[in-house]
């Protein structure tokens, strides 16, 4: 059955966008309070601001110089001024009360004078009611000589159920080296506050059936009076909108919203969008937006948006928050439709997660299911010293996960903090720990192996990026080491090293299994494979979110999967799956565009053996697996076409979103297949025809180029667990001829066969590979018709023929023939050359005598452009012997 992955998107942005968003709304929310740093910030003459403190400590010294200068200014004479003396100083604001239905927003003014390492920024810090922080916000930062005042922002910041006091800080922070010298402004800090816009679904958990529909509700609260808002709603599959509403939020009533259809979408130029569904409906819960004592509103007004059961795809519903027409809050929530899976104990599919994450134990396990992987890497270190409470969450995750069928590798990626503040300036991952002696870093690892050790059996040192092992010295001792205090205090590890693509494994020899993983943004073909006899883990990065298409990303992160996986990685993982510009996951477990891509491969794929590819039309490319489910087949091709194959009665087709399609098929029952760009998977074929199909080859393959009957043979092996009878029959190029071209066999379950073949070239057959079908009637349990499509090679492996053109600047045509020689022992042939060009008399040219090495021959023609797109055809005739070699080409192809 098919259900609904949902979630609400959350978290801050990085600190240029909550720049640039709270530039944007300040406008529209209300204040809260504002300084400014005159005389009247100062009543006790002490030139340091009223309700203010300056932080101390060993990195904050005391001696740098803060004061009011009552002469600089921005809007008016004032400010507060630090005067750099190499080190950090913070100035924060006394707590300011708030309350829990706004969120806020904020912007001051920074001017710098004289600055080259230091830098200026603003943070706000939210507190709860005994005045512990609960989250830190920063702005962007200002350095060197600002260009007179800049102003700096942050937010707008969602409200939490905890929060009761927020505190401003002004900051002059530096990082390897502080300035001696300069000046640093702060002036017309300013707090504003403004409404807040939840969407909640009706799910209590992460999925839901296809046949129930979802409800969306959407509640503003912190409304001010006297305000005009408006909320916009949207549908939006791909990168369309299916539905946009519009609802005016004004007092004293909400505005009624009645029935609307959803819309009937096909497929855009891009992306997949998929609305099978007749109609939605959108409800207004009417609620008076009464004024509170002090004058904010503390009503709210409430949304229902029910939507009918949707097809197989992702789906995102957006709200907009608009005042008097701008956009003040903007919230999301995506879903995905697709079947649901049970969980399993076993897979070669995994997901990394740099940070600890605030996800539930029930929600991450269920994701993780429905993505089809086994195994989940997570940081263990810093918690497990610096945080207990954390690292008993930590610890239920991990039981939880391992309920699920999910495997925990702990990596020790973000070490304590004591240990980690010994390279504050040059940090470059966990690997810089281990090359220090055992006794800095082993201390600390001693907690993390007593917390986590029943429970996990596989650690990784350093974070998947981290590269700083390859080459590293005494690595050996150094994992020796590890394992030792790892057997020590808990149960027997294997070891995980990240570890840089292309370099050679194969020397490292330790006296344990290893495991070593590599994170790869780009992964073809091309890419270098593993050596050695370790196990070997490919890590995926998808490409970023705001630089390509979701069509794009989605079709490299499928291929990268499917390179990964013929190349013999024990096992795959997708790279930090929430991370915002490449993850799988939001913050919250709602999906990305991604989640779909990525879980429709893992799950065809999951444990499946690899048999190879299929030869198909040109450009087609493919890759064949079999598993518990039958055959799969991953398809993609960079033009389209239309291939026509038999897979299987039961073969459908999953799009890179999900969408599962009945695949037609022709009057003989072979599936017709649109192969484009987009990798295109076919579940549920037949595993029988798919490994009969993969083992028929030609023996030899390859025939010389010469005169005469040469012999091969037809090989395969029955594949079905029955006896089964039947027919094959030979079908060749035109001139082609054979002995024979049909065979019957009868075989047994697993049988193999060979059917021998004489063949015979044509004079004109030319060197290269030539296209052959072999048609294949079986009768087992039930009848199977299917083609195999081979190749021959014709020509000899050591002599080869060359030919290319070029226009000439008097507009000739130049041909060039190379004639290689590398027979061994050494043959000296001599060959009779012939040009035959159409409605022309064919030119002659001679090679004599050549031995080991090339001869190379010239024939001109007038006017180029007269022959260019016109097949010309060479032929070299050994004199005296039977070799004869054929080339036929295109004129002009490679002359662009």
């Amino acid at each position: 059955m098919a259900l609904f992955l949902l979630g609400i998107a959350a978290g801050q942005d990085d600190v240029r966008a909550a720049d640039k968003e709270s530039a944007r709304m300040s406008a529209a929310a209300t204040e809260v309070t504002k300084f400014r740093f005159g005389h009247e910030a100062d009543r006790d003459f002490d030139r340091f601001p009223d309700g203010w403190s300056r932080r101390r400590g060993p990195d904050f010294p005391g001696y740098i110089e803060v004061e009011l200068d009552l002469d600089v200014g921005r809007s008016e004479p004032g400010s507060l001024s630090i005067t750099p003396d190499g080190g950090a100083c913070a100035i924060y604001s006394d707590p300011i009360r708030i309350d829990r239905i706004h969120g806020h927003v904020f912007e001051g003014w920074v001017k710098t004078e004289g600055l080259r390492f230091d830098a200026a920024r603003f943070t706000v810090s939210i507190l709860d009611h005994r005045r512990h922080r609960i989250s830190r916000h920063v702005s962007g930062a200002v350095t060197a000589t600002s260009n007179g005042w800049v102003r700096l922002a942050v937010g707008p910041i969602k409200s939490t159920p905890e929060q009761h006091f927020l505190v401003i800080g002004c900051h002059l922070v530096g990082s390897q080296r502080h300035d001696l010298a300069g000046r640093v402004y702060f002036d017309d800090l300013w707090l504003g506050r403004l409404p807040e816009l939840q969407l909640h679904s009706n799910f209590h958990s992460q999925f839901r059936r296809r046949d129930v529909p979802v409800e969306i509700r959407s509640k503003a609260s912190g409304l001010e009076p006297g305000h005009e808002y408006n909320l916009k709603l949207e549908l939006v599959a791909g990168e369309k909108t299916i539905l946009s509403r519009d609802f005016s939020l004004g007092a004293p009533n909400l505005a009624r919203a009645v029935n609307h259809p959803l819309l009937s979408i096909s497929t855009s130029d891009r992306m997949p969008i998929y609305a099978a569904t007749d109609r939605g409906s959108l409800e207004v819960t009417p609620v008076r937006l009464s004024a509170a004592a002090d004058g904010r509103s503390n009503e709210t007004g409430e949304i229902l948006w029910k939507l009918d059961p949707l097809d197989y795809g992702y789906y995102e519903v957006r709200a907009t928050l608009l005042d008097d027409g701008r956009p003040v809050l903007r919230e999301m929530t995506s879903f995905a439709v697709m079947d649901l899976v049970e969980p399993v104990d076993h897979g070669d599919f995994g997901w990394s997660i740099d940070r600890p994450t605030k996800l539930g134990a029930d929600e991450l396990a269920s994701a993780a299911t429905q993505a089809g992987i086994n195994w989940i890497k997570y940081p263990v270190w810093q918690q497990a010293v610096d945080d207990p409470i954390a690292a008993g969450r930590t610890a239920v995750l991990i039981d939880k996960l391992g309920s699920a069928g999910l495997r925990t590798v702990g990596t020790l990626n973000h070490p304590p903090r004591e240990l980690r503040a010994k390279f504050a300036h040059n940090w470059k991952g966990a690997s810089e720990l281990f090359t220090l002696p055992s006794d800095v870093w082993l201390p600390s690892l001693e907690p993390v192996v007593a917390r986590y050790s029943s429970r996990v059996r596989h650690w990784q040192v350093g974070g998947d990026n981290d590269t700083g092992f390859t080459g590293m010295k005494d690595f050996e001792s150094m994992l020796e080491v590890l394992k030792s205090e790892f057997e020590r205090v808990g149960r027997e590890a294997k070891l995980i090293v990240p570890w840089e693509g292309g370099r050679p494994t194969a020397a490292i020899t330790p006296q344990f299994p290893l495991v070593f993983s590599r994170n790869s943004t780009t992964l073809d073909s091309t890419s270098p494979t593993w050596d050695g006899p370790h196990a070997h883990w490919d890590v995926l990065t998808p490409l970023p979110r705001s630089e390509h298409s979701t069509a794009v990303r989605a079709a490299d992160l499928i291929r990268r999967m499917i390179t990964a996986r013929t190349s013999g990685a024990d096992l795959i993982f997708a790279a930090d799956v929430f991370d915002k510009e490449h993850g799988l996951l939001r913050d919250d477990g709602a999906p990305t565009d991604l989640f779909l891509p990525w879980r429709t491969t893992a799950l065809a794929l999951r444990e499946a053996e690899h048999l190879g590819s299929l030869t198909m039309s040109p450009g087609v490319r493919n890759e064949v697996f079999v598993g518990a489910s039958g055959a799969s087949i991953v398809l993609w091709s960079d033009e389209p076409v239309r291939e026509i194959i038999y897979l299987g009665e039961t073969a459908k087709s999953i799009d890179i979103f999900g969408l599962q399609r009945t695949i037609p098929k022709d009057s003989t029952g072979r599936q017709l297949l649109d192969i484009g760009p987009e990798p295109l998977i076919i579940t549920g074929g037949s595993e029988a025809v798919a490994r009969w199909r993969t083992s028929v080859r030609f023996e030899n393959g390859r025939l010389q180029s010469q005169h005469g009957e040469q012999r091969d043979a037809i090989v395969g092996r029955n594949s079905l667990n029955q006896g089964v009878s039947g027919t094959v029959t030979l079908h060749l190029p035109r001139e082609w001829e054979s002995d024979r071209d049909r065979w019957e066999f009868s075989l047994g379950p697993g049988e193999a066969f060979r059917l021998p073949v004489g063949l015979s070239l044509p004079p004109n057959a030319s060197l290269g590979t030539t296209p052959v079908e072999l048609e294949f009637s079986v009768v087992g349990d039930r009848p199977y018709r299917f083609t195999v499509r081979r190749t021959l090679e014709v020509g000899f492996g050591d002599l080869h023929l060359l030919v290319t053109d070029r226009k000439l600047n008097d507009g000739l045509l130049e041909i060039e023939q190379k004639i290689t020689n590398r027979t061994s022992p050494v043959e000296v042939l001599d060959f009779r050359c012939s040009l035959f060009v159409p409605g022309s008399q064919r030119q002659i040219r001679t090679v004599t005598k050549l031995g080991s090495g090339t001869d190379t021959k010239f024939y001109k023609l007038p006017d180029a452009e007269a022959h260019r797109g016109k097949e010309l055809w060479i032929r070299a005739e050994q004199e005296g012997g039977r070799r004869v070699l054929n080339y036929r080409w295109l004129v002009g192809e490679d002359w662009e």
